[in-house]
């Protein structure tokens, strides 16, 4: 029995999943997921739960149960992290038997994939058995706010989780109907494809919205009788020295610098950016050279400016606001901005992935590793700083998301670090474009049918209302 009333929103999703055996959940983050699934749960009441999940979210699984899920009927619940199966082959084949035996004698089973954007590689090892024990489940939830942040490939191995061979049939198929790809040639000779476009656009919108439910958190604070949320964005522009710039620069066209005496090479293009974004914040990070018989090499951190930590600085310097949230992709920078913390004589905790977050936002300052901030409830702050950020959209939404709150929230304040003609202001034009895909994929078709939904019963309205005018003007005569 579900414990906790559901609002109107999350009433809405739980009729869509229960039309259909598997189905995705993409609420954007902080709008209750997780009481959604459970709601569906409550309604099927399986024998066995089997939650797969990210490490860090087990403990909100677990918290998530106790609270809103009163078992009146006998049901275990099972927890996996993404990573188990991957590392632990016994314990993947150990699965795999026990799900196709526990079904084959008659019993119920569930399986849901939580923050299932984990999946949408189809060919790696947690992606294949997620969607082998979906296989095998009598029903299946996918939930995740961003599904989504490339391309419609992403899209796959989640409805084929869901939905196996119903959606889109085999990842080739799939492929061959909705990609279109450019063949082009190695060096070596060898023939490679790269995606240059989608075709089929509309028809493919429909069957994702078909087995999907999504809501914006504005839209669920609209449904809620609340007004939307006002987020502010502030770009703090800072300029490196002579001496990070000319680092910069020299990596940026050599893809080599040298430091102290120290030759740091970049063979790579993406080594090379990891080199660019550390440039930025004031370190590079190295290895010892190579020692015959020795395979581990130890890192070291060669500091080369303090430029972003002094614009961190000057920042803090007129804010008013003491609880807020630093989030920044380096170890390095989040040791450095602790640091400054502590002459700054502002209280702080650290969440990154030596350090756990025990719950309680009872210190003036939370600094985080972004790819830590995942399931945790940061929304006593409204103040969100970007010391550093990588790439990812995903990551990115999943980490802003941590400070909003659908009761408390009103407004937010997102500050971003960028050094001036750097590789950052590239990340986060990169990030905005993405952004920009998703929307298109995950709302703007939802808010396009919703319109046409509208204008149909508007004119439906007039015409009952021209009707009633003719027949009210005939009695009248």
């Amino acid at each position: 029995m579900l414990k906790t009333e559901l609002r109107s929103y999350q009433s809405e999703a739980v009729d869509a999943a229960l039309q259909h055996d598997g189905f995705a959940l993409f609420p954007e983050q902080r709008t209750g997921k997780c009481l959604i699934a459970l709601a569906v749960v409550d309604h099927h009441k399986p024998d066995i739960v089997v939650i797969v999940c990210p490490k860090k979210a087990r403990i909100t699984w677990e918290s998530e149960i106790a609270k809103h899920l009163d078992l009146d009927w006998e049901c275990a619940f099972y927890i996996i992290n993404y990573q188990q199966p991957v590392k632990n082959l016994a314990l993947r084949g150990h699965w795999y038997k026990f799900s196709k035996d526990f079904v084959d004698g008659g019993g119920t089973l569930m399986v849901i994939a939580d923050e299932s954007h984990h999946i949408k590689k189809p060919g790696t090892a947690q992606s294949r058995f997620v969607r082998t024990l979906g296989k095998r489940a009598h029903w299946r939830l996918a939930l995740t706010g961003t599904p989504i942040d490339k391309g419609y490939e992403q899209l796959w191995a989640t409805f084929d989780f869901v939905q196996h061979k119903v959606a889109f049939g085999t990842y080739d198929q799939f492929k061959n109907r909705y990609v279109l790809y450019d063949e082009k040639e190695r060096r070596d000779g060898r023939q490679y494809k790269v995606i240059t476009g989608y075709q089929r656009g509309p028809e493919l919108l429909k069957i994702i919205h078909h087995y999907s439910y999504r809501i914006t958190f504005n839209e669920a604070r609209i449904a809620m009788g609340k007004k939307p949320i006002t987020i502010r964005k502030r770009k703090v522009y800072f300029d490196l020295n002579k001496k990070s710039r000319r680092l910069y620069d020299s990596m940026d066209k050599e893809m080599q610098v040298v430091v102290d005496g120290l030759d740091i090479e970049a063979p790579l293009p993406v080594t090379k950016i990891q080199k660019l974004q550390q440039i930025c914040g004031g370190f590079l990070l190295m290895l010892e050279p190579r020692v015959p018989g020795k395979k581990k090499r130890k890192r070291f951190v060669v500091p080369t400016g303090k430029e972003k930590l002094t614009a961190l600085m000057q920042l803090l310097s007129g804010m008013d606001d003491r609880k807020l949230v630093i989030c920044a992709r380096f170890t390095h920078e989040i040791k450095a901005i602790n640091e400054l913390l502590h002459e700054f004589k502002w209280t702080h905790k650290e969440i990154s992935g030596s350090s756990e977050w025990d719950g309680k936002f009872d210190v003036d300052v939370v600094v985080m590793q972004i790819r830590s901030g995942l399931g945790f409830d940061l929304s006593e702050a409204n103040t969100y700083v970007f010391y550093s950020w990588d790439h990812s959209y995903i990551v990115f939404e999943q980490s802003r998301f941590r400070i909003m709150d659908m009761e408390r929230t009103t407004q937010i304040n997102y500050h971003f670090l960028m050094a001036r003609d750097t590789i950052e202001e590239e990340y986060f034009e990169a990030i905005a474009r993405k952004k920009d895909f998703s929307a298109l994929v995950l709302d703007k078709y939802r808010k396009t049918k919703a319109a046409k939904r509208r204008r149909a019963t508007r004119k439906a309205a007039g015409r009952v209302r021209q009707a009633c005018k003719k027949k009210q003007l005939a009695l009248d005569l």
